[in-house]
């Protein structure tokens, strides 16, 4: 039996943990619930940031237990949180985030800050619109999660607005996309 050497191990390991890709969501409704926008494959440190109606809660998928996850009342991540919460047994935790017309959410490893409002003065890794959205045909009940591609969150967030159902149906299919490579 061969044995790897423990620095090989230990590289690996912070390997891991340093490619960890999160993904934020933030919510229609308070306690993270109702349609949801969402910010797919994040590094933490970067800012998923939306507009009304998806500014009352959110959430982060993957985020590890003891890590810190900020909710910011502007589209923005690099000034004082409006709260947060630190991710628990159960992966993640819901934070407000200010119920305004814009908002935002990032994610910390372990206390990166030490009191949600105090300024943070460096800046987001990444900052992002959400690249799905998910949501239920009030018709027919059925759960819709849909491909925001790049440019078109703005777009996709009045069709929602406006109940335009048929329009976001015809989106591509969240995780059903046929990619063409480049030649």
């Amino acid at each position: 039996m061969k044995y790897f050497p423990c620095t090989f191990v230990a590289a690996l390991a912070a390997l891991t943990t340093v490619c960890h890709a999160i993904d934020f969501e933030l919510w229609v409704l308070g306690g993270c619930f109702g349609g949801s926008m969402r910010c797919g494959n994040l590094a933490y440190g970067s800012c998923c940031k939306s507009s009304d109606p998806f500014c009352s809660s959110g959430s982060c998928d993957g985020c590890v237990v003891e890590n810190d996850i900020y909710g910011f009342d502007q589209a923005r991540c690099d000034i004082g949180a409006h709260a947060s919460c630190r991710a628990a047994v159960g992966n993640g935790c819901c934070v407000d985030v200010g119920h305004g017309r814009t908002c935002a959410i990032s994610a910390n490893r372990g206390a990166a800050r030490t009191v949600s409002r105090v300024v943070d003065a460096e800046r987001c890794e990444v900052s992002a619109h959400p690249n799905n959205l998910v949501y239920t045909d009030p018709h027919d009940g059925t759960e819709h999660s849909i491909h925001i591609p790049t440019g078109t969150f703005d777009t996709v967030v009045q069709h929602y607005i406006n109940q335009n159902w048929t329009v976001l149906n015809a989106f591509p299919v969240w995780g059903k996309l046929e990619l063409t490579p480049i030649l």
